[in-house]
């Protein structure tokens, strides 16, 4: 993993400590694939994407169900459901 990797995550938490509005709810689960971060809510269900190079929150991506984890590739984004 890159510093690069962990300086992206922890522009991420600082967005959400200073008052982003994602930052409402805990996300369940989080990938990331390329220069983007995804984060899976469940409790409002969407999907947050953060992009790493533009240093900038894309828009967010809404599903219907419920899901607990995610996987993305370049295929595009999984959601798994935990039993």
């Amino acid at each position: 993993m890159s510093i690069r990797f962990f300086l992206g995550i922890l522009v991420v938490i600082f967005s959400c400590l200073c008052g982003n509005v994602r930052a409402g709810a805990m996300w369940a689960d989080t990938a990331r694939h390329g220069d983007k971060v995804y984060f899976l809510y469940s409790v409002n269900p969407q999907i947050a994407v953060y992009d790493l190079k533009a240093e900038a929150w894309l828009p967010s991506i809404t599903y219907t169900g419920s899901a607990s984890c995610l996987a993305v590739d370049d295929s595009g984004i999984y959601l798994g459901i935990a039993s």
